[in-house]
């Protein structure tokens, strides 16, 4: 009787470690759909600490890595999750491919592509790879063609989505130099993305818009 009484409190307390478990998860996976991925990565990533794993786990928080363009995390857990079940929708190995790619592992890389082929031949992806399987050798041999570098006004974050008004440059950018206090996204953490100019190098806000959202890649018309 003992050894019974045991053995069910042995029992109760898994039942209960994997509920609170899949509670978690829920919770990161309602993070997920509301597209707040910095806080569903935190939740998924302190459960696959912990030793917790699921299928659906696995794929979200590749997912969550990827969409945040953190692509070396995106290929260690969308390898984990190949690793307990090979067979996976296509746009898994689509995106595994260009993870793997961004790590250096082109190799390996191509033959994920290969199974998203397979799983979808029509696909525009598929048809372009197949097009031109030896893409890297084209790449190496049109490199020294370009150059590619930073300039004076660029930042740590990101800088992009470049228009030309007058005569300034106008870009992006998620610095956070526009408010003292900055809102940052749920998406990836980082501030949300204002419009700046340029001219000479020195940076400056490009007139007084709303902060409540990302505001990037302007385009002007000929009245301006």
């Amino acid at each position: 009787i003992m050894i019974r009484k045991i053995l069910l409190s042995i029992f109760c307390l898994f039942t209960l470690f994997g509920n609170a478990q899949q509670n978690k998860e829920l919770k990161a996976d309602r993070n997920y759909a509301d597209y707040a991925y910095i806080d569903a990565i935190a939740i998924y990533t302190k459960l696959a600490n912990k030793g917790y794993k699921s299928e659906n786990m696995l794929r979200k928080l590749g997912n969550a890595y990827y969409f945040s363009a953190n692509y070396p995390e995106a290929a260690k857990w969308y390898g984990q999750l190949l690793e307990i079940n090979e067979v996976a929708e296509p746009e898994i190995y689509f995106r595994y491919s260009n993870s793997l790619k961004s790590i250096g592992e082109a190799e390996k890389a191509d033959l994920y592509m290969k199974k998203f082929i397979q799983s979808n031949k029509s696909d525009s992806r598929a048809i372009r790879f197949n097009n031109n399987p030896n893409y890297l050798k084209t790449i190496e041999q049109e490199k020294d063609k370009f150059t590619i570098g930073t300039l004076n006004f660029n930042s740590s974050y990101s800088d992009f989505g470049v228009a030309f008004w007058q005569n300034d440059l106008i870009f992006g950018s998620n610095r956070p130099e526009r408010l003292a206090h900055v809102k940052l996204s749920s998406w990836d953490g980082q501030p949300l993305s204002a419009l700046f100019y340029t001219n000479n190098d020195k940076v400056k806000s490009f007139r007084n818009l709303t902060a409540r959202f990302n505001i990037s890649t302007p385009v002007f018309t000929k009245d301006n």
